[in-house]
């Protein structure tokens, strides 16, 4: 149902709206507690679109060299986070250690702790589905565009 708290971008949309729910509760803790979450929320919007920003690089390159390399280095099919890190930094993204854990958990949908060839697969497909300009149907014909 809330498909955008799988990005960092949307976890920190939602830290954001909790903590203007605390500190309009105008008291110490409330306060204390909403400037925390919305700060926090406010560090997890930047640092989820700047990653984005950076990964589309990664994106610039042919999608089958990226499975191919991705697949070489993969064990079983799947990359740990220290081995992901090696697969990001092979195409000098400058990620930090942050955006890379972002990443990560982003693309790690079952939550097992590993990236999987499907899951990266799925990420890529999904930003082209983003990047696709939306097509317009041809209009249909009509009886007057028949006899013409």
């Amino acid at each position: 149902y809330a498909k955008f708290l799988c990005a960092t971008w949307g976890r920190g949309m939602l830290y954001f709206f909790v903590g203007t729910l605390a500190f309009s509760q105008l008291d110490l803790n409330g306060v204390i507690g909403g400037c925390y979450m919305m700060l926090l929320g406010i560090i997890c919007i930047y640092i989820g679109r700047n990653t984005a920003k950076k990964l589309a690089k990664l994106r610039d390159n042919e999608k089958s060299l990226c499975l191919v390399k991705f697949k070489r280095l993969a064990t079983h099919g799947n990359l740990d986070i220290s081995v992901f890190t090696e697969f990001l930094e092979s195409y000098d993204l400058d990620l930090g250690r942050g955006e890379i854990v972002a990443v990560f958990t982003m693309l790690d949908s079952d939550c097992d702790g590993l990236v999987s060839v499907e899951e990266f697969d799925t990420w890529w497909e999904a930003c082209e589905k983003l990047e696709a300009p939306d097509e317009e149907p041809e209009p249909e014909a009509t009886p007057a565009d028949e006899k013409a």
